[in-house]
């Protein structure tokens, strides 16, 4: 009866830890920046297509720019990230920053980079911020 209760206890400590691990999934290994870039320069996956937003674009603009030539991945060393997120939120007019991620599934034509000293790697936007301006 001694083993029964132990045995029962072990399996409930095995699967409490396996649920915790399965909810934190996305976040294992995930490299998300602190910080949001404003300047930087954006290629496709296959590094034929480029693109560069400028402070104070309409916001539309750059979305549906980065969307129709596909520039969702970083393809250098972006100017020192700054912490503006706070005044840069989604959906206002002028484009603010982009916030980016580290991508382990980027094609090999994506160069690896060190944002803000960032670890290395093939980074990939996960948010446009924009602003009122």
């Amino acid at each position: 009866m001694r083993n029964l209760k132990f045995s029962f206890a072990l399996l409930i400590a095995i699967a409490a830890v396996g649920i915790t691990l399965a909810s934190k999934a996305g976040q294992i290994g995930s490299r998300v920046l602190t910080v949001c870039f404003e300047q930087v320069s954006l290629q496709n996956a296959a590094g034929t297509q480029f693109y560069s937003p400028t402070a104070g674009d309409v916001c539309a603009d750059v979305v549906t720019d980065i969307n129709t030539l596909n520039t969702l991945y970083l393809s250098a060393n972006p100017a020192t990230g700054t912490n503006i997120k706070t005044g840069c939120i989604p959906v206002r007019p002028v484009y603010c920053c982009i916030d980016f991620d580290v991508d382990p599934t980027a094609p090999s034509t994506v160069p690896n980079t060190t944002p803000n000293g960032a670890a290395s790697g093939k980074y990939k936007i996960v948010d446009i911020r924009c602003k009122l301006q």
